[in-house]
């Protein structure tokens, strides 16, 4: 084996060879969350009679989730829901 070719195998770490593969870094979680989601904005938006912008803003997050998940670690959302709930944990941190 040559040096370039140990580059590219030890290139990624471990964790990304380790998670299991999905569509743009998304689970089936993930798409069930999003389907949820869509369906969620548009019973409140018919309300309105906006539901036709229930399909812009479920593609919105969306793509910010595939963001999120491509660049972080899968667990980051959720790790930070965790954080701001326990403020018991955290009293002196405000974040929001």
């Amino acid at each position: 084996m040559t040096a370039q070719a140990d580059k590219r195998i030890t290139k990624y770490p471990s964790r990304v060879l380790n998670e299991k593969p999905g569509f743009l870094g998304l689970s089936v979680f993930d798409f069930a969350v999003l389907g949820y989601f869509l369906i969620l904005t548009h019973t409140l938006l018919t309300h309105f009679t906006l539901e036709l912008l229930a399909f812009p803003l479920s593609g919105l997050v969306t793509v910010f989730l595939i963001n999120v998940r491509l660049k972080n670690r899968p667990k980051v959302i959720r790790d930070y829901f965790f954080f701001i709930t326990n403020r018991h944990i955290y009293p002196k941190l405000r974040l929001l």
